[in-house]
């Protein structure tokens, strides 16, 4: 009887047991670079703790300095490739950690001061048919979509514009490699055509000014 009772609780912990391992795919979302996180689904270069799979896709990886793996797993008719006499190396179910400094080419991470500002992508023709200041005026709104293609979250300043508003606030947050519908509202008969400024920041630290054209068409 203490022999069985013993066997089950083995069994019970075994059942219970997660390895701390992780999983890693490559998606060669970007290039064929190994050594870039956002070729990766986790936006990480593989450590030896990751079970890396590589699925058949378009973009083969290729190894061209220290990568590290616990296992891998090569699908399809993918092909990984080994640049060694380049100086690539795949050390693979490295016991107790990995030798070497993985190599990390970066060429992923865009600073929030590339996000372009400029006025002249943000146009808007601020009401959809003329605006004339007369009592039957009627209230119009115009929309357009703002899009963020860095990595850092950026908070726009819209500016002020006389009689018409900005939908849900002048302030906005384009989250990272994100978009948003930005919306101005006539809220009567505006004054001709002109150009208004705002500012923008990023979470790493940039900031900057731009220009919102509005366009009435009198």
């Amino acid at each position: 009887m203490k022999h069985r009772i013993v066997m089950l609780l083995i069994a019970s912990l075994t059942a219970t047991y997660q390895p701390l391992f992780s999983q890693t795919t490559w998606t060669g979302s970007t290039d064929t670079d190994w050594h870039k996180d956002c070729n990766w689904n986790t936006n990480t270069i593989p450590t030896c703790a990751d079970d890396v799979i590589i699925p058949d896709l378009a973009n083969d990886p290729d190894i061209t300095g220290i990568a590290h793996c616990r296992t891998i797993e090569i699908q399809g008719a993918a092909i990984l490739d080994l640049n060694s006499s380049g100086g690539g190396r795949l050390d693979v179910g490295q016991v107790g950690g990995c030798s070497g400094v993985p190599t990390d080419n970066g060429g992923c991470s865009i600073s929030g001061c590339a996000w372009d500002g400029d006025g002249s992508l943000f146009v808007y023709s601020a009401f959809g048919s003329p605006c004339i200041c007369i009592p039957t005026c009627s209230d119009q709104t115009i929309c357009k979509i703002w899009t963020n293609n860095t990595n850092f979250d950026i908070t726009v300043n819209l500016p002020a514009i006389g009689c018409a508003s900005w939908g849900g606030g002048s302030t906005k947050v384009i989250t990272a490699l994100g978009s948003l519908n930005i919306c101005l509202a006539s809220t009567g008969c505006c004054p001709p055509n002109g150009t208004f400024g705002g500012t923008w920041t990023s979470t790493d630290g940039c900031s900057g000014a731009f220009s919102v054209e509005v366009i009435n068409l009198l």
